[in-house]
This record gives structure tokens, C-alpha cells and sequence, in this order.
């Protein structure tokens, strides 16, 4: 009657699967944290010169949804008006096909997750089951009950022959979703208990007396049980009452749990913010105390660069060879950060990319911190500017440049082409005209990251802004491969491939572009 399968092959041990109750509005940047789709590199050869851009969206689609061949399964909702407050705006989701552990994601992911259970096995319906239309409320919860006591006998063996659950001296902790199944779930535990140990207890006078207590100790503390079963109930109904369709549950150790995650992620991120006009750090530090490290973020946009960069795929993409340290694949050249202040970013290039100079340009102040970092440079002008472009031209050429201004994302790409395109102009010059003596503006590989400030009224006006900026963006980038950086040849050999992505810090309306530059 009822089919029970192990959700991971002996090939595919590498992907596992979870549980997760998950912030709504970072749902999907969870999903495709644990289950990565394909690299989402779009290369700038294979798009049309002035295309409208369709395939370019295509493609990005393609991209950010090549993991819908894993299943993410309806789970029976959160019931709003019995889940606590904190918990509201939360969902579950049910992922199969992970590759990476919810404990390995970034404190900035982890924070959105408020529990996440890894789940081994399936219970299905076998062929014959009546249609959950046909069944009223009363048949529907008997059905429920009996799926849910086959699914525990299982539970049972696992618990008792895999973990070596010892019912005299181990305490166990049963975590269900729905919540409303609790008291079910313990019954059914409790029967296949008895059922295994063979005691005199009368099987089927148990399911009248709803007696829930039994051979196992049972337990609410996390800290108290020795092992835990955690059980998922899925249905393709919202109401409670539906007729179950499938079970998912695992069993572990309490210390295999995955605990680091919302309230302990939220210490991870440690920031230390400084004074808008003066740049020194708001939380004074006391007469005989430990500095304020020069490191310790000075915002939250920090960790929006610090999870590029510490992604791998990012780092394998500047340098598909493993010759050189990851940290040191763009420090051949300088950085440039605008609209820096209060400097997080700037932060990110000296700490992680270990950029030798950077140049900061923001009119506002920068962090007194950030300033006695060595090697970093603050313009306090606007980037279109002569003084300005002056100042950029001495320190070129340029590995890195990143920006997080607020400013609207197409006039943000058009300034930075026309700035660099009089940078170029500038350098022919001091080189007395001739080509050869010239400086280069850029240093290969190259990497670009800005952040696409995306108008926002609705979650629809989003992603119309956001196929805006996918038609614009490649010919964007073509510009900036043909600005005079190589002797003026105009046929420079370079070869682009970028990709918009959406970090776990930004905001709800915006994502960050990321182009990677090679010399072929």
C-alpha cells in the first residue's frame, strides 16, 4: 500500500537533501545557494552585436533556472495564525539535489534560514490509493494516520538499527512540519516501539486511547535528545485536513543537527559602523581597551563584494589553472572603488583580492579605518570629473573595478565607459602621442562587479528592469573592450564572459553584474 525509498542513490551520495523554513524574499537565492545552476556565464562573443537582447535574456533565464530539473515540492503551508511572529513571512521549502549543506552557506544566507533539516527517506502512496477528493475530513486524517504509522515503523528500524538507539538510556526528539501532526507522529513512534520490542501493550486498542507515552523517552529539548527524527508532510493541498501525499524524514545524531543557523549567523556579521562627516568609529573604544580592528567591516555592503569573492566559481573563472593563489589573481594591478564611502568595498579589495593600490572616489567621507589601510587612495570628487580622471589616469592601469553607488544602473554603465574612454586619451597623451609609450588603462584578467540599482514598485517592475539592463549590458561591455588600452590596436584580443547575480545582501530591487575580462 505504501512505497518506501531512500532519496539519495549509491551514485549520487554527493546530493543530499533538506528541510528549510526560509525567509520568502531570499527563497530563491537559498535554492540556488544549495543547488547552483549551471555557472550562468554568458559570453559576450556568442550575443549579437545591437541586439534587442532576447537571447541574451534567454540565456540568463536559461541559466538562473537550470536547476528546475531538481524538485522544489509543496509542502502544507504555514498556518499564519499558529506560527509565532518572528516566524511570519517565513516558508518551507523542500529541496532535493543539494550539493552544498545549509552549515557552509555565508552567515548572510544562514541568517535567513530558521531551521534546516537534512532528510534521507520518502513514503509514497502506492498504485490503487483513492483520490483525496473522494475523502472527507474524517476519512482524510485516518488515511494520514496510517501512511504516517507506516512511514514510523521505518523510522523505527532505522533509528534502532542504523543509530543503535538505545530505548533504556537514549531520549529522542520528533520534529514535524506541519506542527499540527505532532501528537500523530509521537503515537506512531510509540506503536512501531512497541510493535518491535514485543510488549504486552494492546496494538489496536492504541489508536482509540491516543496514548502517545511508550518504551521511548521522549523529548522537546534540543539539548536533552540523543537523536532526532524530523518528518516533512506534503500535500497538493494548503489545508491541514488534505490527504497527505508524500512523507520525507531523516534520522540523526543530536550533534549532527545544523544549529548554526539565524540568531547565531546574525553574531557572524560583524559590523562596525563609523560617523558620516568625520569617518571615525561611532562605538568609542574605552582608555586601556582593544582597538577597533582595521579589517572589521565598516558596513553592510561589505559582505555583498566579501560573497563574490569568496565564491569559487568566481575565482576559478579569472584563472581556470590552479598556479596561482586564488587571493593574488587580480592584485597585478590597482583597483579602483566608486562611490566608496563609508569604504566597504574598498575593505573587500585590500583584505581579500590583496589589491596593492586603491583608488577610492566618493565626494563623502570614507572611514578612518579604511583610510589607514596601505595603499588606499581617497578621491573625494566625482568620478566625471577632470581633477578626477587626472588621479585615476596616474594610478592605471586597473585589475579591478567595482562600484555600489546609488545610481541608476544604465547611466552608471554609460559614465564608467565615457570616464575610461578619456582615461585612455589622457595616458596616449603623457606617452607624447606615440602609441607605444602609452600606458594601458586596464591590467588582464580584468574583473568588473557594479551593483544594478533596479527601480522598484512592484516585483513585476523588477524584472522589467532587470530585462532592460540584460538588453544593454553587452554592448556596454563591448565598449570598454574597445577603449585604447593595448597601442590603439583596435582589435584587441579579449575575451568576456559576465553574469547578474543576486547576493544575499542586496536588497530586494538589486543585482550585480560581474564581467570577467581575458587577453585570449
Amino acid at each position: 500500500m505504501y512505497l518506501h525509498q531512500r532519496l539519495s542513490n549509491n551514485s549520487d551520495e554527493q546530493q543530499q537533501q533538506y528541510a528549510l523554513l526560509v525567509h520568502k524574499q531570499y527563497a530563491d537565492r537559498v535554492r540556488d545557494a544549495l543547488i547552483p545552476p549551471n555557472n550562468g556565464w554568458i559570453h559576450l562573443g556568442d550575443t549579437p552585436t545591437s541586439s534587442d537582447g532576447s537571447d541574451v535574456i534567454a540565456r540568463a533565464t536559461q541559466n538562473n533556472k537550470a536547476n528546475s530539473k531538481y524538485t522544489m515540492l509543496p509542502t502544507l503551508s504555514l498556518d499564519e495564525k499558529g506560527v509565532r511572529k518572528s516566524l511570519r513571512g517565513f516558508s518551507l521549502m523542500l529541496l532535493q539535489g543539494c550539493i552544498v549543506s545549509p552549515a557552509d552557506l555565508p552567515p548572510m544566507a544562514r541568517k535567513q534560514i530558521s531551521w534546516a533539516r537534512k532528510l534521507t527517506h520518502q513514503t509514497s502512496r502506492g498504485e490503487g490509493r483513492a483520490d483525496e477528493h473522494e475523502l472527507n475530513e474524517s476519512e482524510a486524517k485516518c488515511a494520514n494516520f496510517l501512511m504516517l504509522k507506516s512511514s514510523c515503523q521505518e523510522i523505527w528500524k532505522e533509528l534502532s538499527n542504523i543509530h543503535e538507539f538505545d530505548i533504556t538510556n537514549d531520549s529522542l526528539r520528533i520534529d514535524v512540519h506541519p506542527k499540527t501532526f505532532n501528537y500523530e507522529a509521537c503515537l506512531a513512534m510509540q506503536m512501531a516501539a512497541r510493535a518491535s520490542i514485543n510488549t504486552d501493550a494492546d496494538e489496536s486498542n492504541s489508536d482509540n486511547e491516543c496514548n502517545a507515552e511508550g518504551p521511548i523517552h521522549l523529548t522537546r529539548s534540543a539539548t536533552n535528545a540523543t537523536n532526532v527524527v524530523n518528518i516533512v508532510l506534503t500535500s497538493t493541498s494548503e489545508q491541514t485536513c488534505a490527504s497527505v501525499e508524500r512523507i520525507y524524514w531523516g534520522v540523526c545524531n543530536n550533534n549532527e543537527q545544523i544549529t548554526n543557523l539565524n540568531d547565531v549567523a546574525t553574531r557572524e556579521i560583524v559590523m562596525e559602523t563609523t560617523d558620516s562627516q568625520t569617518g571615525h568609529d561611532l562605538r568609542q573604544v574605552e582608555s586601556g581597551g582593544v582597538a577597533i580592528p582595521l579589517d572589521t567591516p565598516v558596513s553592510r555592503a561589505y559582505y555583498k563584494l566579501a560573497q563574490l569573492f569568496d565564491d569559487d566559481d568566481i575565482l576559478q573563472g579569472i584563472s581556470e589553472t590552479n598556479t596561482i593563489n586564488p587571493s593574488q589573481l587580480l592584485s597585478h594591478g590597482a583597483g579602483m572603488d566608486v562611490g566608496a564611502s563609508p569604504g566597504g568595498w574598498t575593505q573587500v579589495l585590500h583584505n581579500t583580492l590583496h589589491i596593492p593600490t586603491i583608488v577610492s572616489i566618493d565626494p563623502g567621507v570614507l572611514a578612518q579605518r579604511v583610510l589607514d589601510l596601505p595603499g588606499v587612495y581617497h578621491l573625494r570628487a566625482d568620478m566625471c570629473s577632470a581633477e578626477a580622471k587626472q588621479v585615476m589616469a596616474h594610478h592605471a592601469p586597473y585589475s579591478v573595478i567595482v562600484c555600489d553607488a546609488c545610481i541608476d544602473s544604465y547611466i552608471l554603465i554609460e559614465k564608467i565607459v565615457d570616464t575610461f574612454q578619456d582615461i585612455s586619451a589622457l595616458l596616449k597623451n603623457s606617452g607624447g602621442g606615440d602609441n607605444a609609450n602609452s600606458r594601458s588603462v586596464f591590467s588582464f584578467p580584468l574583473c568588473i562587479v557594479l551593483t544594478l540599482k533596479l527601480p522598484y514598485k512592484t516585483t513585476d517592475s523588477i524584472s522589467r528592469n532587470l530585462e532592460k539592463a540584460l538588453k544593454y549590458i553587452p554592448d556596454h561591455l563591448r565598449s570598454l573592450v574597445s577603449i585604447d588600452n593595448n597601442g590603439g590596436d583596435e582589435n584587441i584580443n579579449v575575451d568576456v564572459k559576465y553574469k547578474v547575480v543576486h547576493l544575499f545582501a542586496n536588497s530586494i530591487s538589486e543585482r550585480t553584474l560581474v564581467a570577467l575580462f581575458h587577453k585570449k
